[in-house]
């Protein structure tokens, strides 16, 4: 597969130790890439964490490629690599930014996965027009995605993405979104939400329903100030990665009680 940057590329970081029988699975979002997530999945795995970054169908190569993809193609490849870890390791984490954190949820909501964290899931979006892409993709093939500086922040480097989207597949995000909202009650596993209000496209008012909606009795909400939609790269990112080491670390821990 010719991918349009190495940092496109799918991981995989073995752990080591106890934490090493915990596999984390961190899932990119509409578009983006597993160098999105890199950063985090480095930080798990040096305090011991077996890490595996997928890249979704269609991602990482080609905008051509990715119109010819649904959200079955995305929900069942990341349900495929769960399964996988599942069957290899102890106990496994999903880790899902965008929408991979939807995919997440709805994967939380099927199987018996020890943790999730979800990353600017948006199960309302802030721009109500993207709803009107099922005409628009009868007249407009791809559209431009936001500049870089203007999702992530100041850590752009890491940006690997795509810098358009194909408009036929807008509308099988706006179903992964729905479908997850559909999920969230049957969600028990220990999840930590986080949500940034500087998000131009995720709704700020989605964590909150996140966290409403779920069964989980060990659940929290991380709001941002100063972050834009990809946390993982922007000036609370250093922020964000403790928080994350904290909570999974200390549910681990708790549950080994």
């Amino acid at each position: 597969m010719k991918y349009m940057h190495p940092l496109a590329a799918p991981f995989y970081l073995t752990g080591k130790g106890e934490n090493g029988k915990t596999a984390c699975l961190l899932i990119h979002g509409y578009t983006g890439s597993p160098a999105h997530l890199l950063e985090l999945g480095q930080a798990l795995n040096q305090i011991g964490y077996t890490v595996k970054g997928i890249l979704l169908p269609g991602h990482g190569t080609s905008v051509e490629e990715m119109e010819k993809t649904t959200h079955h193609d995305w929900l069942g490849f990341a349900e495929s690599e769960l399964k996988k870890l599942l069957s290899q390791y102890k106990k496994v984490i999903i880790i899902g930014i965008s929408m991979g954190g939807l995919l997440g949820l709805i994967l939380a909501s099927r199987y018996p996965v020890a943790q999730a964290v979800i990353l600017n899931a948006p199960l309302k979006f802030r721009k109500k027009e993207i709803y009107f892409t099922y005409l628009l993709q009868f007249f407009v093939r791809f559209h431009k995605i936001t500049p870089p500086v203007e999702r992530a922040g100041d850590n752009i480097e890491f940006d690997i993405g795509y810098r358009k989207r194909p408009m036929k597949t807008i509308p099988m995000l706006i179903k992964v979104a729905k479908l997850a909202k559909k999920e969230l009650g049957k969600i028990k596993c220990p999840l930590l939400v986080v949500q940034s209000h500087l998000d131009g496209q995720v709704a700020p008012e989605s964590g909150h329903i996140i966290i409403k909606q779920v069964q989980s009795a060990n659940k929290e909400l991380l709001l941002l100030e100063n972050s834009k939609h990809l946390v993982t790269l922007g000036q609370e990112r250093e922020a964000i990665k403790h928080k994350v080491l904290d909570f999974i670390t200390q549910t681990e821990n708790k549950g080994q009680n």
